[in-house]
């Protein structure tokens, strides 16, 4: 733990080693809180176990008109426990346990300007995709292989960046249209 890890990480991290979750990367949680503190009334979404430890940095980061949801599958309610008890006195955090088809589902008609999802979103992720806001960025905690593939899927409309973990953002309609503009040109022009 750094000089620049928010306070209450090294006591919430001792809670999560009790169920074996100790993979972290203070790099991506320095981004993480850089990131949730440029959503000025932003929703911003963790899912996942794995990404239980991040969610003390994106809390850090944020600002008072932010707001975190922390989402665990419907199995998963002794990890939300320990979610609650962080959260106690911050009004700016909710939890959920859920089948993550029936949340995606529950809440299709929000919108998140910063998603940090993990591995086991995988079967739902085009759920999770529309719920990205147009100037929002979704983080993907997963294998080489799986932000790969993802990037491939994901290309035409979306910025990738993968740099140990996939970041996508959504290409605005105005790239699009360019885009589409382009290609019809050059399909005008050859010969």
């Amino acid at each position: 733990m750094s000089k620049s890890s928010p306070t209450s990480f090294g006591e919430f991290m001792s809670s999560l080693e009790a169920y074996s979750i100790i993979d972290f990367d203070e790099s991506l949680g320095q981004l993480l809180r850089i990131q949730s503190s440029s959503k000025d009334f932003g929703t911003i979404m963790a899912s996942g176990k794995s990404a239980l430890p991040y969610v003390i940095w994106l809390v850090d980061g944020m600002n008072m008109s932010n707001k975190l949801i922390v989402h665990l599958n419907s199995d998963e309610e002794v990890l939300n426990q320990i979610t609650q008890k962080l959260m106690e006195t911050d009004i700016r955090i909710t939890s959920h346990c859920q089948d993550q088809k029936e949340f995606t589902t529950d809440i299709s008609e929000h919108r998140m300007d910063l998603l940090l999802l993990t591995e086991d979103a995988l079967p739902v992720i085009d759920y999770w995709m529309k719920l990205l806001s147009d100037t929002g960025i979704l983080v993907l905690i997963a294998t080489p292989e799986t932000r790969l593939n993802l990037m491939q899927k994901y290309s035409d409309g979306y910025f990738c960046f993968d740099k140990e973990y996939l970041f996508i953002s959504r290409k605005g309609s105005d790239h699009n249209k360019v885009r589409k503009r382009s290609k019809r040109r050059k399909a005008t022009n050859s010969p």
